[in-house]
């Protein structure tokens, strides 16, 4: 009996049979990225086997308006303590500079912690439109980024590797903080940085 299907071919003249695989040809670097693979793999599963007690923050007082304090929540990485000052980063929340927390960043403080570095989830003052604006929130973040400097060798960190995220207003903040000069009047009555 004759069948009217046509063979499956892989090119002119060689016909594919099951259970043979065709020849292909892999790039060069597949073994390197297969090695790769199976080690992160490795690390993966190892990490996660291992019990880890949930990081938690050193809160700390960075500044007082009056009868109002903001605060910081410091993350230290995890391993062995050293004399080596780490990296920092201050991350600011966002919420279009009237809600949020600083409990919003707490998860990707713990996520920098874990890759070495001093992670700084702080707190600055939402506006009202009426006595408090985004712009006192500028002068809060400018301030918090003049105590985490302060702070260097108490919080082991190099003064030279600082930086500021944020998210939304957050980010609004941490670009103001570098961009925009510190007003040269500044009533000490007012605030103190602590």
């Amino acid at each position: 009996m004759a069948s009217d299907v046509a063979p499956l071919t892989n090119g002119p003249g060689r016909t594919l049979k099951f259970g043979v695989m065709p020849r292909i040809s892999l790039p060069s670097h597949l073994p390197i990225m297969r090695a790769f693979a199976v080690l992160t793999l490795i690390l993966v599963l190892r990490s996660s086997t291992e019990p880890q007690a949930p990081l938690q923050p050193d809160v700390r007082i960075y500044k007082r308006i009056g009868t109002t304090t903001l605060n910081t929540y410091i993350f230290m990485p995890g391993g062995p303590v050293n004399a080596t000052p780490r990296a920092a980063i201050v991350l600011l929340h966002g919420g279009g500079w009237s809600t949020g927390s600083p409990e919003w960043m707490h998860d990707d403080a713990k996520r920098y912690a874990g890759l070495g570095m001093v992670a700084i989830a702080g707190e600055y003052r939402l506006s009202d439109q009426k006595s408090v604006t985004p712009l006192d929130s500028m002068a809060d973040v400018r301030d918090l980024i003049r105590w985490v400097r302060t702070k260097a060798t108490d919080l082991s960190v190099n003064l030279h590797r600082i930086a500021a995220y944020g998210v939304s207003a957050g980010g609004h903040l941490a670009l103001s903080a570098a961009v925009f000069p510190t007003p040269r009047r500044i009533a000490p009555a007012l605030y103190r940085i602590c």
